[in-house]
């Protein structure tokens, strides 16, 4: 139970809940906008946070979607929880890696959009999305198209979403070519298969290279380009290409209470050196 007075609304179209933000936002309330809620609903019971009004999006078309539109993209909208994604066809990298968060019942609750936004450092369901340059779909006062724009990930993606007061993540979109394409995966936890990961990481063969994007070695989710165009160049076996990629990284993997950053950037380097025999193999 939250145990302060929160103001909770459920705006039917996207004007409604960016006109509510405003309105909420203006009262001094401290808004939020809701999706799956697992997430900042556990943190408003432990007075962890504290917002006046929540905005629930679950009622909003747009962000239930999950089809492929009229430019062939797949699209996914904010709301769609992570076991629909992940008994969904279409991208099958997305399917897997959602599959892995949390367990099946939890699964029922979380959404790609409160994955993705969330607060906490691993946000894998954002990595498959990295990977196949996949574009945000974002709501906000400043937006056309009925308060909508589109932006590729690279661009309003570093760490976590750049979101401006009063925007929200819409949908997820990325091409059928890019969602099709051969893929790897791999997930290592600590204790459990219901774990924090120690490392995700996603990779694909796409216009003849290969694509990493990982999360929980470096404590946020990375797609490091610079990294890639070093493996790209690197020679010798595949564990030695694989260090060259690591070691392009901006930065060093976390020690922390669950493993050394050491034993992390281990499993990071042997997950690239697998990802590169596998995805070179099939090419």
């Amino acid at each position: 139970m939250i145990s302060f007075d929160v103001c909770y609304l459920q705006p039917q179209t996207l004007e409604e809940a960016l006109q509510a933000w405003q309105e909420e936002h203006a009262a001094g309330r401290e808004p939020r906008y809701l999706a799956g809620g697992t997430e900042l609903v556990t943190m408003a019971r432990d007075n962890r946070l504290r917002p006046g009004a929540l905005i629930d999006l679950k009622r909003l078309p747009e962000t239930t979607v999950l089809e492929t539109d009229a430019s062939g993209e797949l699209r996914y909208g904010a709301c769609v929880t992570l076991n629909e994604v992940a008994e969904a066809k279409g991208f099958p990298l997305l399917s897997a890696a959602c599959a892995r968060v949390a367990d099946h019942t939890v699964r029922n609750s979380i959404t790609v959009g409160g994955n993705v936004c969330g607060m906490l450092p691993y946000r894998e369901a954002v990595l498959p999305f990295l990977v196949g340059d996949g574009a945000a779909v974002i709501a906000g006062p400043e937006g056309a198209d009925a308060s909508t724009r589109t932006v590729p990930l690279n661009e309003c993606f570093d760490k976590r979403f750049a979101l401006a007061p009063g925007e929200f993540l819409v949908a997820l979109t990325v091409s059928t070519a890019a969602a099709a394409a051969a893929h790897w995966y791999r997930r290592r936890e600590r204790d459990a298969r219901v774990d924090y990961p120690l490392l995700t990481l996603c990779a694909a063969w796409i216009d003849g290279a290969i694509r990493i994007a990982f999360a929980g070695a470096l404590g946020y989710p990375l797609r490091s380009r610079s990294a890639e165009a070093a493996l790209a160049e690197a020679a010798g076996s595949a564990r030695d290409r694989a260090e060259t990629f690591v070691q392009a990284l901006p930065g060093e993997p976390k020690t922390d209470m669950r493993a050394s950053g050491e034993y992390r950037r281990e499993l990071l380097a042997q997950a690239v050196a697998d990802a590169i025999s596998e995805l070179e193999g099939r090419a």
